[in-house]
């Protein structure tokens, strides 16, 4: 696939307009935890070892199916693209 600096620039672009609305979204939530006084440190550390273990395989599980649906996606994609390359015309004599 060919460098298309237009095309990186809009990625580029799209990546950071979601960082920043991600970083809202957290500043929002560290504002909502501060109004009602909840102290995250403690939250955090009252959490269960064997919860954050759970937690913690049940996120490594559904990443690997993740991975596992992008891989089939992409085996997908390589089949079902059609091959740039054509044979070239077969030479024909002229009279």
């Amino acid at each position: 696939m060919p460098y298309d600096e237009e095309r990186v620039a809009r990625i580029v672009a799209d990546a950071d307009k979601m960082v920043g609305e991600i970083q809202g979204k957290l500043d929002a939530g560290e504002a909502t935890f501060r109004q009602f006084g909840v102290d995250r440190g403690a939250f955090s550390a009252s959490i269960k070892p064997e919860h954050k273990e759970e937690a913690a395989r049940l996120l490594a599980e559904d990443q690997a199916a993740i991975d596992r649906e992008v891989d089939e996606e992409k085996a997908r994609l390589s089949f079902s693209t059609p091959v740039s390359g054509t044979r070239p015309a077969k030479k024909r004599m002229m009279i």
